[in-house]
């Protein structure tokens, strides 16, 4: 399921762009001014837990994605997606199982990714 070739880098450097997201004060701000444009909820499909690698906590049961540390997870996990980006990079692996999250139009420039170019 790992995309190889040209897109295996916009998968690192997304989960690098992801961890520094969730794991900066600028890049928090981010998230939560992104938020209210963030439409759905997870639809258990498990493709954004093979972004770069396997996860090695991802289980899958009656064909849904279970975490096995779901109350544990990291918050790249519990942000994800923080934007269209994601859902983009997402995409690369699996377009047939559409990714239950969405976003509505955002305007332009706002708000401003601190790592837009990651």
């Amino acid at each position: 399921m790992i995309f190889r070739g040209r897109g295996i880098w916009r998968q690192y450097s997304g989960k690098l762009r992801r961890f520094l997201l969730a794991h900066t004060k600028r890049g928090r701000v981010y998230i939560e001014r992104m938020l209210p444009y963030r439409r759905g909820e997870c639809a258990r499909c498990g493709t954004c837990c093979y972004l770069g690698h396997r996860c090695l906590f991802v289980r899958f049961e009656n064909g849904l994605a279970a975490c096995t540390i779901h109350n544990h997870r990291p918050q790249n996990c519990r942000m994800y997606p923080v934007g269209p980006r994601d859902i983009a990079e997402r995409d690369l692996l699996d377009m047939g199982k559409p990714c239950g999250y969405s976003f509505v139009e955002i305007p332009p420039g706002e708000p401003r990714n601190p790592f837009a170019r990651l």
